[in-house]
């Protein structure tokens, strides 16, 4: 054994030391850091374009939310107005009890109401009954006739039934409370 050297030499330990120094730990260094580097980037596009989905839709839910808040103030105007005319309607229009009590007063008891309609449009009120006689009839108009706020009596039908009963229609020709045209109908039977 004489001969051999079991010390090493200077240069061999200082190229032990220094390594190579693209050695299997670099590559792995390197690899992991790419790893990591990668999934932070990932995560952060993910969570810009998250940030940008919720931005727009924030966005949207605002404009909608100010779209609704002015139309419910548009329908809170609407029925203002609304409510305001059928207010100065009312207030205009004479009222139907005085009419029914009117009409009630001068009926004849030989006369038999079935229909009452009031035209507000043409102020006009349409009747419509039956009775036994002519002669009936004829009196029942003469006591329409004086009723104050009656102008005129139009006879627009009349005719036999079945029954041998005179079955009419009148129309009474109103005095207007108001200049205004209302074009509803109110009907009732009697």
């Amino acid at each position: 054994m004489a001969g051999i050297n079991l010390s090493q030499s200077i240069k061999e330990k200082q190229e032990l030391a220094r390594g190579n120094f693209f050695d299997r730990s670099f590559f792995i260094n390197v690899g992991v850091f790419l790893l990591v580097a990668g999934v932070y980037g990932g995560t952060e596009w993910y969570l810009g374009t998250f940030e940008a989905k919720l931005a727009a839709i924030e966005t949207e839910t605002a404009e909608k939310r100010a779209s609704l808040k002015s139309r419910e103030a548009d329908q809170v105007a609407d029925i203002q107005a609304r409510l305001e005319t059928i207010t100065g309607r009312l207030e205009a229009e004479p009222s139907p009890e005085k009419a029914f009590a009117d009409l009630e007063q001068s009926t004849l008891p030989t006369i038999r109401l079935t229909e009452y309609s009031r035209r507000e449009s043409e102020d006009q009120l349409v009747i419509r009954g039956k009775t036994a006689s002519l002669r009936y009839l004829a009196q029942q108009m003469l006591a329409y006739k004086k009723i104050p706020q009656v102008i005129s009596i139009h006879v627009e039908t009349v005719r036999y039934n079945d029954a041998g009963e005179i079955e009419f229609e009148l129309h009474l020709l109103m005095v207007s409370p108001s200049d205004q045209p209302v074009s509803t109908s109110t009907k009732s039977s009697l």
